[in-house]
């Protein structure tokens, strides 16, 4: 791949993407409506893990990257008949991504969900003791992970658009 930095592009842009998406829905869900909140609060659910939709699955974004641009620049689309047409070190490339992306989706459905289920029950016995809570980070859904994919690929697929990559320029970019 020529121009490697799309793909840390797409990552850390799916990234901040889905975690603004995340605290916009936050504040717009009917129990946190005219709620009055502090910075620290504010902050915590800018940065919060959890919710819909995923950073994680926002990994996407890379693997797309890799794809879409790999594979243009030999001379072919992915999507269209005919398969990708990736070099060795870009099929590689998008097998470690894809690999990755499958063991970071599993860990956010299955272990960090479970372990936000747990530390909801240990603050209920806490609680009960008359102790401090501990701060419990939700894991996601399948459901959250699934939207978060798709954002990945959409800001994939729109990293290369804007910077010219895809031969399609966007109307507002005029590349």
């Amino acid at each position: 791949m020529k121009e490697p930095y799309y793909i840390f592009i797409a990552y850390v842009v799916g990234f901040f993407v889905a975690q603004i998406l995340k605290f916009i829905l936050t504040l717009l869900k009917k129990e946190n409506r005219g709620r009055k909140w502090t910075r620290k609060e504010l902050w915590w659910v800018l940065t919060c893990p959890g919710g819909v939709p995923s950073g994680h699955a926002t990994t996407m974004s890379a693997a797309t990257t890799v794809a879409l641009f790999g594979t243009l620049s030999n001379g072919a689309l992915g999507v269209w008949p005919g398969g990708f047409n990736l070099s060795g070190s870009e099929a590689t490339a998008l097998f470690i991504l894809l690999c990755v992306d499958i063991t970071v989706f599993y860990d956010a459905v299955h272990v960090r969900w479970a372990v936000g289920e747990q530390g909801k029950a240990l603050n209920k016995l806490l609680e009960k003791d008359g102790q401090s809570p501990v701060k419990v980070v939700e894991g996601h859904t399948l459901s959250q992970v699934v939207v978060g994919v798709i954002l990945g690929v959409i800001v994939g697929w729109l990293t290369l658009c804007v910077a010219g990559k895809l031969g399609m320029p966007m109307p507002w970019y005029g590349g």
